[in-house]
């Protein structure tokens, strides 16, 4: 009884890989990308609730918009894990002063948008 269960979770576990390699390489296709809803959205609504975000980052001040290089911010080389991660949970988000420069955070989103329209296993990744 003993092997035939753990046979049973040695094939359930390599179909189970099997699915993931499949779908990830499904992902990466043509024929994904032009499923996929190439339309930018012309407004983002973001109500997080207070409480969520509180425990998760702590950040006394606003960091201005207008001091950081937009050009640049998503030229990360993908070695660098942590800050790779960091950039793309767009947790730092919440740190820019986005009431007063709200057309220059909709040009972050969009450029990040730009950048990852292909799948990508990295910034895709959840924990």
């Amino acid at each position: 009884m003993f092997k035939i269960k753990s046979i049973s979770k040695y094939f359930f576990s390599i179909f189970n890989l099997s699915l993931d390699k499949l779908r990830n390489s499904y992902f990466k296709t043509n024929f994904y990308n032009q499923k996929i809803s190439k339309e930018i959205p012309s407004k983002y609504i973001y109500k997080p609730s207070p409480h969520i975000i509180n425990c998760l980052v702590f950040f006394k001040k606003k960091k201005k918009i207008e001091n950081l290089h937009l050009s640049s911010i998503w030229k990360i080389d993908s070695n660098n894990q942590l800050e790779f991660k960091n950039l793309h949970n767009f947790l730092w988000l919440n740190t820019l002063d986005i009431k007063t420069s709200r057309v220059v955070t909709h040009n972050i989103i969009e450029d990040w948008i730009e950048n990852n329209i292909n799948f990508n296993e990295q910034t895709w990744k959840t924990e």
